[in-house]
């Protein structure tokens, strides 16, 4: 099973992952996001960090973690290559792996603005979620 693919949008980045649980489409999502961002080929994943989020519902999870990666992302260069993830109600927590970005190895492709709610799906009984980037 592929973990995501791109789908086609005018303006911005429609990004649908796969997975046998909402944990594993939401770790998918995440690697998909980095993938827009950057050639995930050239990434190692040394480096992991805790991640603990609640939110009141699953949308809101889902944007609220896309964000917080992307925040780690724009603030202190991290690039998440896998995250392993748990999610039980309102609340996620796991860990993501990933390392700082190295301008002489990941050569950015996309800046992605923000994670939205617009066109968001989450369907873990069908086996997959949706979610757009604004560019």
């Amino acid at each position: 099973m592929k973990k995501f693919e791109l789908l086609d949008h005018t303006a911005d980045a429609l990004l649908r992952a796969y997975g046998k649980s909402t944990e594993e489409c939401f770790s998918n999502a995440a690697i998909g996001m980095f993938s827009i961002i950057t050639d995930l080929e050239d990434v190692r994943c040394v480096g992991e960090s805790r991640i603990i989020l609640e939110n009141d519902d699953i949308d809101g999870l889902l944007v609220d973690f896309l964000t917080e990666l992307l925040y780690l992302y724009e603030v202190e260069g991290v690039i998440v290559c896998d995250a392993d993830l748990r999610i039980e109600g309102n609340r996620l927590e796991g860990t993501i792996r990933g390392e700082k970005r190295d301008p002489e190895r990941h050569r950015i492709k996309t800046e992605i603005k923000a994670v939205t709610y617009h066109m968001l799906e989450i369907e873990p009984e069908k086996g997959f979620l949706q979610v757009l980037f604004d560019l």
